[in-house]
């Protein structure tokens, strides 16, 4: 943002807004995934597609509760 003020000044207008994406995270990751085997379900599906990165590495119990 800093870069664009400085870059373009009054040429552009920012208006700021804020988006809770991860507010209730625990609990639409439980509906979602609840026929999918849930958290455990939701874990695989990470890894799996962290898989797919020869560069990256998860540790494995991530997206169990």
């Amino acid at each position: 943002m800093d870069e664009l003020k400085s870059t373009f000044g009054s040429q552009v207008e920012i208006n700021y807004h804020f988006v809770s994406v991860f507010g209730d995270a625990h609990r639409k990751l439980e509906k979602r995934w609840h026929d999918r085997g849930g958290f455990e379900g939701y874990s695989k599906h990470v890894q799996g597609v962290v898989a797919k990165f020869n560069h990256l590495t998860i540790h494995p119990d991530v997206g169990v509760e």
